[in-house]
């Protein structure tokens, strides 16, 4: 399977959080704060929210903030353009088209299953923020209320500090035949943000109403998704699937002892690197269903 886009949020994938069990609605809610009506006091709320949120998330994470992250906010053309230049940039016409028949030749996609669109047609319409390692800002869709958008906020701004501290870029060019690896570095990456942005929620639970109505509110869906081959679909969702046991949170110590050793380059010293991605001895994943 060929390299998919990173450390993006899906709207569903945060949505399998709420009926999971990890935060529950409160029985009443309070009122909403006004939403930003024009073009700078949007940004000037962003700017305010990315600060507030960073803060939090550093604390739940247990890793220092190092440096601010720039945050904006892009529309949907926006959104697919980088969908497009990044899924071209990661994946060769070559192996989409190989995944393309591989899926069809075992019989896990239809005749006239096309790889790369529906790809786009499924990243388009989940995507409701990314975080960019090659810049270190984080982006987020400008169609969903802000306010609902902290959860994301929080599981991007993981991101950043994961890159921070791990530097996420030596990810990208993972090795050939080495595809389990890759994903398992894609869930430990995907996992650890994704936990933190269930303990973020679960600080409040009114940032589940707000989530769950902003989502409701801003049209998100999820068909192409529902439609794609259940192989690609599971690849897709698996990282977000996989939380990690709270208790192996802490600072500094490898992306505070997740999944496996998952080092690109194996090493006797990788567990005892706080710079790389690792697990001491008798330390094993959580998985939730």
């Amino acid at each position: 399977m060929p390299k998919q886009i990173r450390f993006f949020t899906t709207a569903l994938a945060s949505v399998i959080l709420a009926f999971a069990g990890l935060f529950q609605p409160p029985a009443s809610s309070s009122q909403k704060s006004p939403q930003a009506t024009t073009t700078a006091a949007r940004n000037a709320a962003l700017v305010a929210a990315t600060a507030d949120v960073l803060k939090e998330t550093s604390e739940i994470r247990q890793l220092a903030i190092l440096h601010p992250v720039q945050s904006s906010t892009q529309s949907r053309a926006e959104i697919e353009r980088m969908l497009i230049k990044n899924l071209d940039e990661e994946t060769t016409p070559a192996q989409m088209h190989a995944a393309e028949v591989t899926l069809k030749k075992l019989g896990l996609a239809p005749p006239d299953f096309q790889y790369r669109a529906l790809m786009l047609r499924v990243l388009t319409e989940q995507v409701a923020g990314y975080y960019e390692p090659k810049t270190g800002e984080f982006h987020l869709a400008d169609w969903i209320d802000l306010d609902g958008q902290r959860p994301i906020m929080a599981h991007e701004l993981t991101h950043a500090l994961q890159d921070q501290h791990f530097k996420l870029r030596r990810f990208e060019h993972w090795p050939k035949g080495d595809s389990d690896a890759e994903l398992a570095v894609h869930a430990l990456i995907e996992g650890d943000a994704t936990l933190a942005m269930a303990l973020y929620v679960a600080n409040n639970p009114l940032r589940a109403l707000l989530f769950l109505k902003s989502l409701g509110t801003s049209g998100m869906a999820s068909q192409e998704l529902d439609k794609a081959p259940r192989a690609l679909r599971e690849t897709l969702l698996f990282p977000y699937q996989l939380l990690i046991s709270r208790e192996l949170i802490g600072p500094g110590v490898c992306t505070s002892r997740l999944v496996g050793t998952v080092c690109p380059k194996p090493s006797p010293n990788c567990r005892n690197r706080p710079s790389r991605f690792c697990i001491p001895k008798n330390t094993s994943p959580t998985k939730r269903q």
